[in-house]
């Protein structure tokens, strides 16, 4: 009675396992039946979409234009090719050369200065320097101002006014620097060596434009 209720424990449990095997393979061909017809229907809808593409364009092509053709007068003009068309009409890029710097004409008047003032360039009054560009006359700082001023000395007024006499005529730009001390400056007039420079350098050019 005991090996004969064995015997059917045995053959029922042997029943699950058979029927939970065949579950799971039902699932598993459910799965991937399903996966065949999502990737079919994947790729019939991009063909769908190509073939609507497709048509699309081609009636696009096929579209006369808008604009009405411009009507031909005398005989038809043959079509030039890319190459053609950019030898018949070129772009033209217009390069002008920046205007050279006449460095005779610097040397010219650094030569006529040098010649015209050589009693101050004697007595090293001042100094005349020349480059491509310019052309600088060095005044001696001490016949023009006094430590700390920036009125002129009465030893600056004669050459000064000798200086102005030969710049006067030159068709040229005139820049005047001033320069200051080499202590520093700082009272009720000028606050500073810049305030000091400025005010040296108005009062030279107050005397050249009279």
């Amino acid at each position: 009675m005991g090996g004969r209720r064995r015997r059917q424990e045995d053959h029922d449990h042997d029943h699950e396992n058979t029927d939970r095997w065949l579950v799971s393979y039902a699932d598993f061909i459910t799965l991937l039946f399903a996966f065949f017809v999502v990737m079919y229907s994947m790729s019939s809808i991009n063909e769908g979409k190509y073939r609507v593409l497709s048509d699309t364009l081609v009636e696009a092509f096929k579209t006369p234009p808008k604009s009405p053709e411009p009507i031909q007068l005398g005989e038809p003009r043959k079509s030039l090719d890319p190459v053609d068309k950019l030898i018949e009409k070129p772009d033209i890029i217009e390069i002008r050369p920046e205007p050279l710097v006449d460095t005779t004409q610097t040397a010219r008047i650094a030569r006529q200065l040098q010649q015209s003032l050589k009693p101050l360039l004697d007595r090293n009054l001042i100094k005349i320097k020349h480059d491509k560009l310019w052309v600088e006359v060095e005044l001696n700082n001490r016949i023009l101002f006094a430590s700390g001023e920036a009125e002129l000395q009465p030893s600056a007024y004669p050459v000064l006014r000798q200086l102005a006499r030969e710049l006067k005529d030159l068709p040229n730009h005139i820049d005047v620097e001033g320069h200051t001390d080499n202590l520093p400056i700082r009272n009720e007039v000028f606050r500073s060596n810049w305030e000091l420079s400025a005010a040296r350098a108005a009062s030279v050019v107050h005397l050249l434009t009279r």
